[in-house]
């Protein structure tokens, strides 16, 4: 299955920065030259391929530490890799061993995170997921890992996966936590989220255009704190307009400062407790604002205009006028101020780090789903579909995005990838890797019960064709939004590989 595309992709990313760094490039070479996936990874044969289209979908049946390896060796980078680890539980019917010592667990993960460092282009992003149980000793290994990689960073999701929670003691447990890790120029894309969000509820419409306050508050909110920012703003007292952006001046100045016409309110960066403040951009930066209609008044405080709140659009909604996410139809009359509009009903946004959405429930949409494709499937605890294809459209927002599961189990994660490739045109790859875990502990490379065999490769199998292993059509349709049959099956070009013993 040669993917020459693939090739290319991969081999001009640039590494993350920590043990190795620098360009590799095969813009010089030519395509004969160039080397097909199977043959990328040393040490590994196919024993099956279907499907056909857009996308490539690697399933490799080994230790995911020893896969990191091989594709660190091969060169291969990814812009996604999705860390799904055994919990730590204690409990043993689960897919995944799930009884370590807890000093155990975390020297395995960070062991495995610092070797997906190294196969992480520099804009990519890892995600962790993990419950309340195991989230204190995850987050320490994620803490050790910031401390040894300059510029990272990383955030905490919250993301209700049982709606009705399972029981524990206490609390029912109705959520789940995904950690996510970039590298300093790494992060979430926005991303067009459909009505079950809730975001377009009470008022709070996404992308709705919000003029912040220039005053500055929280910490560094003194004038002390910024001299620069610590100038007058002048305001017509009849209409309320920024007619004018003055020069900065010392805090023990500016009492001394006369009103520049009678019909002109000077405003200072005057807090309620009568403190001098400051504003949050500099003059310069406030003029060039103002001369494109982005600065403007709240409510005008007859009598006193000087009082008039003073508003701005920051950086970031500039960036989404630049970008045409946000369009300017027109200029207030009396303000000058520039009317500033989503140009989409959906537009692209970023959600809150707490994320209660219908489709990301684990029982219906992970379970169930699983189920419908492979009947009589005992797996426990796979990810809603629908959630890993958000997680994705944040972090494979690019059709031809590299994607990586470290902890595969039954492929929801590349089951998404396709289903996102089916819905957007993308040609998104994934690698998948999981041991052949058996129902009880332990896991055998060949055993036909494993998961890798029994229900990782049927359940690719099933969203290729569109039919389940029982040899009848998947019963459903694929929703949020919703789209096509279930059983008219994906588009994408499956391989099976194993470690090569010869």
């Amino acid at each position: 299955m040669l993917r020459v595309g693939l090739a290319i992709a991969v081999s001009s990313r640039r590494k993350v920065p920590g043990h190795y760094q620098g360009m590799n490039t095969l813009d010089t070479l030519t395509l004969d030259t160039l080397t097909a996936p199977q043959d990328v990874l040393a040490g590994y044969r196919a024993t099956d391929t279907f499907g056909s289209g857009s996308g490539c979908h690697r399933l490799i049946c080994d230790d995911n530490l020893t896969v990191l390896h091989q594709l660190d060796t091969s060169g291969e980078l990814f812009d996604f890799i999705f860390v799904d680890p055994p919990y730590n539980t204690g409990r043993t019917r689960d897919a995944y061993q799930n009884r370590f010592d807890a000093g155990d667990w975390q020297m395995a993960l960070l062991e495995r995170l610092q070797a997906a460092q190294q196969v992480l282009a520099l804009s990519g992003a890892m995600a962790l997921t993990i419950d309340s149980r195991s989230l204190a000793d995850a987050l320490q290994v994620v803490e050790r890992l910031m401390a040894q990689s300059t510029g990272w960073w990383y955030q905490i999701i919250t993301m209700s996966t049982v709606p009705s929670g399972s029981a524990m003691k206490g609390f029912r447990r109705s959520h789940e936590y995904i950690i996510c890790i970039h590298p300093a120029s790494g992060g979430p894309q926005p991303a067009k989220l459909g009505d079950h969000w809730g975001l377009h509820q009470e008022g709070r419409v996404a992308g709705t255009v919000q003029w912040n306050r220039l005053l500055k508050s929280g910490i560094g909110h003194t004038a002390q704190s910024s001299p620069g920012c610590f100038y007058p703003v002048f305001i017509d007292r009849a209409t309320g307009k920024v007619v004018g952006v003055g020069e900065p001046v010392s805090p023990g100045a500016y009492q001394k400062f006369n009103d520049p016409d009678p019909d002109v309110a000077t405003c200072w960066p005057i807090r309620k407790d009568g403190s001098l403040g400051r504003w949050r951009v500099s003059a310069d930066t406030a003029r060039t604002l103002l001369a494109q209609g982005f600065v403007t008044t709240g409510r005008l405080v007859r009598g006193d205009e000087h009082k008039t709140a003073i508003k701005y659009l920051t950086s970031g909604v500039v960036a989404k006028i630049d970008r045409g996410e946000f369009e300017i139809t027109g200029y207030d009359e009396d303000t000058g101020a520039a009317i500033v509009v989503a140009t989409e009903d959906d537009p692209a946004v970023l959600p809150t780090t707490v994320w209660t959405v219908p489709s990301h429930n684990y029982s219906v949409y992970g379970s169930w789903l699983l189920r419908k494709l492979v009947p009589q499937c005992t797996f426990s605890h796979p990810k809603s579909i629908y959630a890993m294809e958000d997680l994705l459209r944040f972090y494979a927002a690019d059709p031809d995005a590299k994607i990586l599961d470290l902890y595969a189990g039954s492929g929801t994660v590349a089951h998404a990838a396709m289903l996102l490739n089916d819905t957007d045109g993308g040609s998104r790859d994934t690698v998948s890797v999981t041991l052949n875990e058996l129902p009880q502990q332990g896991h055998a490379p060949g055993d036909k019960a494993g998961v890798f065999h029994a229900v990782l490769v049927p359940r690719m199998r099933a969203a290729s064709t569109g039919i389940t292993t029982a040899k009848h059509p998947v019963a459903g349709d694929y929703e949020f939004p919703l789209r096509g049959a279930i059983a008219d099956g994906l588009s994408g070009a499956v391989e099976v590989l194993i470690p090569d013993q010869s």
